[in-house]
Formats: C-alpha cells, sequence, structure tokens
C-alpha cells in the first residue's frame, strides 16, 4: 500500500467511498507495522538558504523509529558544505554532532546519516535546524527526507 498525501477537505464537499478509502483507509494500512515512510520534513523552495533553528515541523500521531536522514540541494553550495540538524522535541537527535547531515560543498547530495536517538512516541514534534550554509554561495533548494520505520 501506498501513503497519499492526505486530502484537504472543503466544506458542503460530497465525500464519497472512494475518496474515504484513498485518503484515510489506504493511508492508515501504508502505516501498518513494519512499515517504512519517506516523509520530507523541509523544504526551502527556490530560495537561497540562511541557517536557521526549528524550521519544519513533523508531530507524527504513531510511535516511530527514525532510521536515516537525507538532505539535497537544488543548487550546490560552495565554500563551505551544508549541515542540517534533526530535532525531536527541540533537542538534537545527532548526539554525535560530527554525524550530522551534510551536504559537501559544491554537491547536490548528501549521504545517509543515521541518528544517536531514533525512538518517536506519539505525539512528539520533529524540525530541522540549518547549522551551516555555504561561504561563498549558501545553496538553495534544500530539501530533508526522513525515513521512518512504524514498529
Amino acid at each position: 500500500m501506498v501513503w497519499t498525501s492526505p486530502r484537504t477537505w472543503v466544506t458542503a464537499e460530497t465525500v464519497t467511498a472512494a475518496i474515504m478509502n484513498t485518503h484515510v483507509r489506504d493511508n492508515l494500512l501504508a502505516i501498518q507495522p513494519g512499515s517504512v515512510l519517506q516523509p520530507v520534513l523541509f523544504s526551502s523552495g527556490d530560495f537561497p538558504l540562511s541557517t536557521a533553528t526549528g524550521t519544519g515541523r513533523l508531530k507524527l500521531p504513531f510511535a516511530a523509529t527514525l532510521d536515516s536522514v537525507t538532505a539535497t540541494v537544488g543548487v550546490a553550495a560552495t565554500g563551505a558544505d551544508v549541515i542540517v540538524d534533526v530535532n525531536l522535541n527541540a533537542v538534537t537527535m545527532f548526539t554525535t554532532q560530527a554525524n550530522r547531515p551534510t551536504i559537501t560543498a559544491a554537491s547536490q547530495d548528501g549521504v545517509k546519516a543515521t541518528p544517536d536517538v531514533t525512538a518517536i512516541a506519539s505525539g512528539d514534534v520533529i524540525t530541522v535546524d540549518i547549522d551551516q550554509i555555504g561561504s561563498t554561495l549558501p545553496g538553495e533548494n534544500l530539501t530533508v527526507i526522513l525515513e521512518i520505520t512504524v514498529p
């Protein structure tokens, strides 16, 4: 079963069985135990990056395990690497700071980074910090992707 971005309902909309099945039933089946999800936690858009704290916000309605984090940029930074941090309830999940997701200067793709803290409880909030940007060109269009397993 594949996850579908949830529908935004509008007032007086007629809800059919097909709509409910796609956006409710199928999504519940997609997050059954053992499922792996890859939500995008943060996307900066087509703007030059700047350092920031607590950007993007994902509140999970179920317990899960964060397996890895991958960061990419549409326009590579130059002069310095792009480094992001992922926080659980405002505390870093990368207690070994050298393991934070990093995109090497002049590259668009970072490698998968495995956090030190991986357990996520129902209701926890995950955010992203942009800790470092390129010193010559900051980089643009940052996307941070989480790989989450539902136990």
